[in-house]
């Protein structure tokens, strides 16, 4: 996609929809407008398509139903002033018309259609309703209680164990068993992923802690062999104070070593625990490496081994868990119910596993345009790339970028550094793995960057653009992310402020978040009252 459109003037551009394509945006950079622009170049025949594709045949999909009333209301004002300019404006009129049909939903709205659409293939009753957030949350809530009230009154262990572990509910600001449970339950359902695919992975956990263990076990046997080496060549002297710390060790690893006949793996990596005592304190720099070494198998070790340990735990708590997600499921089905996660949810199974629900929705829309990316989750990147699918590598299940796009078809827009994390299972490393899967040689896509904020003032995005330099740079986590040189906002707009832009308010004091979190509200609220009002006689 190619623009050289100055955003300050009424001009369209023509936009070159020969490439799928990721739009990286600032803040202030406009990514709305430029989601519009492409809207409108698409039904207006002002693209590189040749001629004017049909409203309902675009899905502008954006993140709230605010957000996509807004972009509706601007698409509808750059259409009449069309029918204002045009000389024909029986198509313009027609375009005005069809518009509130045009699909310019939230992802739940879009999904939701589908569903409706099909109702016997998605498995659910035609006259379902849906349940807000709160609604949700509240039965949600309603069904803990009845398990964990339940497993109480029949003496179950687990769920007893549990309850003496986290408390029953919350309490002064620590959350307890119930809220654990409605959290995690909410987390693994909008995973997408289905208990089968947990147990699965639960299980491949703990055999990889088993061979990390296994691993860390012999590696500090030959960490301790090396540093009895080390103390019987005269490496270090007998009069240094850490001599007898070190021979210590040794002697101690040799006598745990002697009471591993008959144990477990479990009950020799528990045993190798105990050794962090010896390894506190400065060691000689003829074995500081090696004390690097032995700290981080021994990390290892006591990581694998309370995984192992907690195993009978973890299954108690996933049979918990399980019954909770059960329960809510029977709730929901009984009441002809769904929430947002089962919007997603059935509208990504229909297209994993029909083809030709699949093939109907890839023919009905042509272009497909995302705004706000960075807050999607797995199970709408397998829903959006499904609907965008090159017929020619068509694929009966996606997994990451197994699946081909349609070299013209897929639009996003998106700025990872304003992701609202875990909202609604967003993650951002979605919007990541997107945009390099569309940059591939598999897809071809291009990533393009809207650098130009006509919003801000000269010195505020001068601050930003050092300030996140300096402090979003040289993330190592796959979810960091970093301050790269196409993040850097360029200047626009015309202002002939004065003044700082930018002042830094300084607290002291050791207090909770809650109560620092006011102090802060309350200092800055004190400093624009002082800006603006400076002869006010309101105390703060």
């Amino acid at each position: 996609m190619k623009s050289g459109t100055d955003n300050r003037t009424n001009r369209e551009s023509v936009f070159q929809f020969d490439q799928n394509t990721c739009l990286c945006a600032g803040a202030g950079s406009g990514k709305t407008s430029a989601l519009v622009k492409m809207y409108c170049s698409l039904i207006s025949g002002e693209s590189s398509f040749g001629e004017a594709v049909p409203l309902e045949r675009i899905v502008a999909i954006t993140f709230t139903e605010k957000a996509a009333a807004e972009m509706k209301k601007r698409v509808r004002e750059t259409l009449e002033q069309k029918l204002q300019e045009a000389r024909d404006q029986a198509i313009w009129r027609e375009h005005l018309r069809r518009l509130v049909w045009a699909p310019i939903k939230t992802i739940h709205s879009f999904c939701a259609g589908i569903v409706r659409e099909f109702p016997l293939e998605t498995g659910v009753d035609p006259a379902f309703t849906v349940l807000d957030d709160f609604e949700a949350q509240e039965q949600l809530e309603q069904v803990v209680h009845e398990v964990v009230m339940k497993g109480l009154f029949q003496q179950d262990s687990v769920v007893k164990g549990l309850v003496y572990n986290y408390g029953f509910s919350r309490s002064h600001y620590v959350g307890g068993l119930k809220e654990f449970l409605q959290r995690l339950s909410r987390k693994i359902y909008s995973s997408g992923l289905d208990w089968q695919q947990i147990d699965q992975m639960v299980e491949e956990n703990h055999r990889q802690a088993n061979a990390c263990l296994l691993t860390a076990v012999h590696a500090i046997k030959g960490d301790c062999e090396k540093l009895s080496e080390v103390l019987h060549a005269g490496g270090i002297k007998q009069s240094a104070k850490c001599h007898a710390d070190l021979e210590a060790l040794v002697k101690s690893f040799r006598t745990l070593r002697d009471t591993w006949e008959g144990a477990t793996l479990r009950e020799r990596g528990g045993s190798l625990i105990a050794l962090r005592h010896y390894i506190k304190g400065r060691w000689p720099n003829v074995v500081a490496p090696l004390k690097r070494t032995l700290e981080s198998h021994l990390r290892e070790v006591e990581m694998a081994y309370y995984q192992l340990l907690n195993r009978e735990q973890l299954d108690g708590f996933q049979e918990v868990l399980k019954q909770v997600t059960w329960r809510y499921e029977q709730w929901k089905m009984k009441h002809g119910v769904l929430d947002f996660d089962d919007l997603q949810i059935k509208t990504r199974n229909v297209l994993r596993h029909n083809r030709t629900i699949r093939e109907k929705l890839k023919e009905r829309f042509k272009v497909i345009m995302l705004d706000e990316f960075q807050d999607t989750n797995q199970v709408q990147k397998e829903i959006v790339y499904y609907l965008s699918e090159d017929n020619r590598s068509e694929s009966p299940v996606a997994e990451d970028s197994s699946i081909g796009l349609h070299p013209r078809k897929l639009y996003i827009v998106g700025d990872p550094k304003q992701s609202i994390y875990c909202f609604r299972g967003a993650d951002v490393t979605v919007f990541l793995e997107v945009q390099s899967e569309l940059a591939g040689a598999k897809n071809g896509g291009k990533n393009l960057s809207l650098c130009e904020n006509f919003r801000s003032h000269r010195r505020l995005i001068s601050f930003f653009n050092s300030f996140f330099n300096f402090i979003m740079r040289d993330g190592k986590e796959h979810y960091e992310i970093n301050f790269k040189e196409d993040d850097h906002q360029d200047y626009q707009r015309e202002s002939g402020d004065t003044g700082p832009c930018v002042e830094l308010i300084t607290m002291q004091g050791e207090e909770n978040s809650q109560q620092q979190r006011r102090r802060e509200a309350i200092a800055v609220s004190k400093r624009i009252l002082e800006v603006v009002q400076p002869e006010s006689d309101i105390i703060i």
